[in-house]
């Protein structure tokens, strides 16, 4: 078989990326980039989580489910946005390898933080100022993060 012909070569479904061992996987790593911020997320989100890994309802419909838990004014609740970038990260994972580069940073951080209050989150944009955060990974040292 060659390559000589776009026919040559089957189109397959991306079994590696339904299957429940990797929707579990996907969902640990969002949930987990939440916990090292010292984020939780909700009982929700994670009964939505085990829904999708089960292979009950698709990551479009936990999104939408998550969304709309969130839609109104007052739902602000303390896991507001670890369960909202939780979500935006397992369906970015779910998509496979991306190129990572400074302007795909500021696409994957729009991606993210969509669905939160932009006066707040910006996504998409680099901050301007110089931050430190302590973590306690590095013994309350902190990551020396560049300016922009």
């Amino acid at each position: 078989m060659s390559a000589d012909s776009y026919d040559d070569f089957e189109y397959r479904p991306a079994s590696e990326y339904t299957s429940e061992e990797r929707r579990r996987h996907c969902w640990a790593v969002a949930i987990g980039l939440q916990d090292v911020d010292g984020l939780k997320v909700s009982d929700y989100l994670r009964n939505q989580a085990h829904a999708n890994i089960r292979g009950e309802k698709g990551l479009d419909e936990v999104g939408e489910l998550v969304r709309e838990r969130y839609a109104g004014a007052d739902a602000n609740g303390e896991s507001k946005e670890a369960d909202l970038v939780s979500q935006r990260i397992a369906e970015l994972l779910t998509r496979g390898a991306f190129f990572l580069s400074p302007d795909m940073l500021t696409t994957i951080h729009a991606y993210l933080f969509q669905d939160l209050d932009p006066a707040v989150y910006h996504p998409g944009q680099f901050k301007s100022e110089r931050l430190i955060k302590q973590e306690e990974v590095l013994n309350g040292d902190s990551v020396l993060y560049a300016d922009r």
